[in-house]
């Protein structure tokens, strides 16, 4: 009966130092360290990452529907869904209350493009758009007064949506 006993503190020691791993692997990807394609890399191959993001007792409703099903359809190519991961890890660390100082260039390029992009537009989540801008926005080479201008200069439509 000890072995047994024994073997299950084992079992437990091991599971939370699994657990330590993940989440600082986490940390290092909410404060940028680790770059978005080994995360989720890391995500869909880490039990312990995917058990820390998906059962989060302390997630919102519209969290709890996010499923190991959703984690695998996410396409590490696409803005929206390497933002959609960053989100439900920063609001891991955002609900227990620990400061970090989180940092995703993703953020700021998906910022950048809504700001220059008109409201009937939906170009944000298109990664072809995005690519466009990207090389003069990495390079600090475009502001939002000189993207506006590029986006009336790409569209016929300025001020309206077209009907």
């Amino acid at each position: 009966m000890f072995k047994w006993i024994q073997k299950k503190i084992n079992q437990r020691k091991i599971k939370n130092e699994n657990i330590k791993n993940a989440v600082n692997k986490m940390i290092s990807y909410c404060e940028g360290n680790i770059s978005h394609k080994d995360f989720f890399s890391l995500a869909l191959s880490n039990e312990y990452i995917q058990e820390l993001i998906i059962n989060d007792k302390k997630a919102t409703k519209n969290v709890k529907e996010f499923n190991k099903k959703t984690l695998f359809s996410l396409n590490s190519n696409k803005i929206y869904d390497r933002l959609e991961l960053f989100r439900l890890t920063a609001n891991y660390f955002r609900r227990r209350k620990i400061k970090l100082k989180f940092y995703n260039p993703d953020v700021e390029l998906y910022d950048f493009i809504y700001k220059i992009c008109p409201k009937y537009c939906s170009f944000v989540d298109d990664d072809n758009f995005l690519k466009f801008f990207l090389k003069e926005y990495l390079n600090n080479e475009i502001n939002i007064k000189k993207g506006k201008q590029i986006v009336k200069e790409l569209f016929i439509c300025k001020k309206y949506a077209p009907r």
